[in-house]
């Protein structure tokens, strides 16, 4: 019993860290995506995923969504007022 709850602790302790990882990634290639004005829509959620991890990313993720709502934003990645290709 006590191997057993061993490895689930190592489970779980490894299945987080993965997580984390995989969001550092894909936080990353947001910026870079960002800073190309491309893939709009992939930065969108992830600036809403990026909210659950307090405080940074509430902050990051919220400011994020904010200016990616505007319209001139919306334009600069070819995009009409409701988000659908133009």
């Amino acid at each position: 019993m006590g191997r057993f709850i061993g490895w689930l602790f190592l489970g779980i302790g490894l299945f987080f860290f993965l997580a984390g990882e995989a969001l550092a990634i894909c936080i990353i290639m947001s910026g870079r995506f960002l800073a190309r004005r491309i893939r709009y829509w992939f930065s969108f959620v992830i600036a809403c995923i990026e909210c659950v991890v307090f405080p940074v990313g509430t902050v990051l993720g919220i400011f994020t969504i904010v200016v990616l709502l505007r319209d001139s934003v919306k334009n600069s990645y070819g995009l009409s007022s409701d988000g659908n290709p133009a």
